[in-house]
């Protein structure tokens, strides 16, 4: 029960971390960024970020070295190595963006984004009201992406997590229900209708995201393998570079009694030619098993 609890407050405040209207185009900067770090280049995201900061606001800058320290600590066996590097940037970006125009659609996406990002954090590392706080927060500035949905495919993947992860709450959590009185009512279908619409998208860091996002709902929310499966091959087949997504692969194959020899062998292949950014990153990949 916890750990549901927990997975359904994760997805409701991971809201499309690479949603940023024009931020995320394909060409952009972000993009680029992001697109690095799903292929494990994460020095070549480092560099990028660096050499582009003249083009980006002051916002965007931080808020994707927000991104780059995320992952440096989610795949490391000492976190708190990047931890104090990944709250500076947060709290540049916050500090950045107070007082802010909140109707330009680049404030509110990193706004939101951010309030995500500290949620995790706090819920990773156990401080609850810290966290329930942060999802509250970022809740009730959804009304905007839910309006207005159908207009950019960014704004519809804010709407396809946050539509199914609060109707699965409301179906499930009865002792959370003062808080969803609180904020827009959910809807499950409608989120993942939206989000299978959007595995489709020409945009590969959109494509990807709602297949990633997708996958994770029919994996741990619904345990529904087989609709799984091919959201984790295409995830593999266009990140081949990505020893995350194959262990995820691999794990969800094992979950449905099939052979994962070749996925296997492909994995410890993969982990001795991938650079890393540091031994501790290099152990935590070793086994496919360290990853959830």
């Amino acid at each position: 029960m916890k750990r549901g609890v927990f997975f359904f407050l994760w997805i409701l405040t991971g809201i499309s971390l690479r949603a940023q209207s024009g931020f995320m185009e394909p060409g952009s900067t972000g993009f680029r960024v992001m697109e690095n770090l799903h292929r494990f280049h994460y020095d070549s995201a480092r560099i990028l970020i660096r050499k582009n900061q003249s083009r980006l606001s002051e916002g965007e800058y931080h808020f994707l070295l927000v991104n780059y320290y995320w992952w440096m600590m989610v795949s490391s066996l000492k976190p708190e190595t990047y931890r104090d590097s990944l709250l500076r940037e947060m709290n540049a970006t916050d500090r950045l963006l107070t007082g802010t125009d909140t109707t330009d659609s680049r404030n509110y996406y990193i706004r939101l984004m951010n309030n995500g990002f500290r949620y995790r954090l706090a819920f990773k590392e156990e401080r609850f009201l810290d966290g329930l706080k942060y999802a509250n927060r970022t809740a009730r500035n959804i009304h905007y992406a839910l309006k207005h949905a159908e207009d950019s495919p960014f704004l519809k993947l804010t709407a396809a997590i946050y539509l199914f992860s609060t109707g699965w709450g409301e179906d499930r959590y009865w002792y959370l229900k003062p808080y969803f009185l609180t904020i827009p009512k959910g809807d499950t279908l409608k989120g993942l209708r939206y989000l299978t619409e959007l595995t489709h998208h020409p945009n590969s860091v959109v494509a990807d995201e709602a297949a990633y996002v997708a996958l994770r709902i029919y994996k741990d929310m619904t345990h529904d393998y087989d609709k799984a499966l091919p959201l984790a091959r295409k995830l593999v087949h266009n990140n081949p570079e990505n020893l995350f997504y194959l262990a995820v692969l691999i794990r969800i194959k094992k979950k449905s009694g099939l052979n994962t020899r070749n996925e296997e062998n492909r994995y410890f292949r993969l982990w001795q030619q991938t650079r890393f950014v540091d031994d501790n990153q290099r152990q935590f990949y070793r086994r496919w098993q360290n990853i959830p």
